[in-house]
């Protein structure tokens, strides 16, 4: 009974990541509601670094995934890292959402991350060219 139930529990493993899943502007992890930055012009330097210092560290992604969310998934009513505790905001998510929803959204700051590099190179070599 009990390894029935965790084979029923583990059963999502098995099922393809949808990448492709649409990410709103306002999203609800467990009971509470949040908004999404979706923006590259709403993401600030800090963010942005805080990202890239994140996704860097390859031998920890299991424990910086709910850090990396938190980065651009923002309680309803609030700024970033503005009004309210962005360590507990990570915990909210690390024990509220599931893994496929984390995952998916992972893979739209992937897309994101690339999209604000070549924003920046593009922006570095228009500069470049002024000099």
């Amino acid at each position: 009974q009990t390894y029935r139930r965790l084979l029923e529990d583990i059963k999502f493993l098995n099922k393809p990541i949808d990448n492709h899943k649409i990410v709103h502007s306002k999203i609800k992890i467990g009971d509470k509601k949040f908004k999404v930055i979706r923006n590259i012009s709403d993401v600030l330097t800090g963010q942005y670094q805080d990202f890239q210092f994140y996704h860097k560290q390859t031998d920890k992604y299991t424990e910086n995934l709910p850090k990396m969310l938190a980065l651009f998934i923002i309680p309803d009513g609030h700024h970033y890292d503005d009004g309210y505790d962005l360590n507990e905001l990570i915990e909210y998510i690390r024990l509220n959402m599931c893994i496929e929803d984390a995952l998916s959204f992972f893979y739209y700051l992937e897309t994101l991350s690339i999209k604000l590099l070549k924003v920046s190179l593009k922006y570095l070599k228009s500069e470049t060219k002024k000099k």
